[in-house]
C-alpha cells in the first residue's frame, strides 16, 4: 500500500519507530470506512497485535494528525472518532445512519470564503475543518427499499 510506506517514512523522519503496535493501528485506520474512537481503535488494533496499549493509540493518533493524514470526526453520538484522509487538502462527509465516511478533495471555494472573511472582518484563518453530515447512497437505497416493501 503506497500510503503506508509514505506514512512510515514520515513517522521515521520525525523520530518515531515503526513498532508492531503502530503498524497494527495504521492497518486498522487504513482499512476502516467509518470514524473510530480511540477505544474502538485500541480494541481493533489489539485483535491484530495483542501488545497495543491505549497510550500508544493516543500517541499514534497525535502523530498522524500532525502529519495531516488523520482527521477528527464529530460523530452523531456526540463522541469524536478518527478517520484516515490521506495526504492533501481533504474534506469529509459522514453518513448519520451507518457512520461511513467519504473523503473528497478540498475546494477553491473555501479559500474564497476565507478571503471574504479576511476582507470583511480582518480575521485571519489559519486552518479549517469542513464536515458534511447526511445519508450515504447505500443507506438511501435501504430506506427506499423499506418504504416500498
Amino acid at each position: 500500500m503506497k500510503d503506508m510506506h509514505l506514512i512510515v517514512q514520515k513517522l521515521r523522519d520525525r523520530g518515531y519507530r515503526m513498532t508492531a503496535a503502530r503498524q497494527a493501528i495504521l492497518n486498522v485506520l487504513l482499512s476502516s470506512t467509518r470514524p473510530l474512537s480511540p477505544a474502538e481503535l485500541h480494541q481493533r488494533a489489539r485483535e491484530k497485535y495483542q501488545g497495543v496499549g491505549l497510550v500508544t493509540v493516543y500517541r499514534t493518533i497525535e502523530a498522524l494528525i500532525d502529519l495531516g493524514v488523520l482527521r477528527r470526526v464529530h460523530r452523531e453520538d456526540g463522541c469524536h472518532g478518527y478517520v484516515y484522509v490521506g495526504y492533501g487538502h481533504r474534506h469529509i462527509a459522514v453518513c448519520r445512519i451507518c457512520g461511513k465516511v467519504i473523503v473528497f478533495p478540498g475546494s477553491e471555494d473555501v479559500l474564497a470564503l476565507e478571503e471574504k472573511l479576511w476582507q470583511e472582518t480582518g480575521f485571519r484563518v489559519d486552518d479549517h475543518l469542513l464536515q458534511f453530515v447526511g445519508v450515504c447512497a447505500e443507506c438511501q437505497a435501504r430506506e427506499k427499499e423499506g418504504i416500498q416493501q
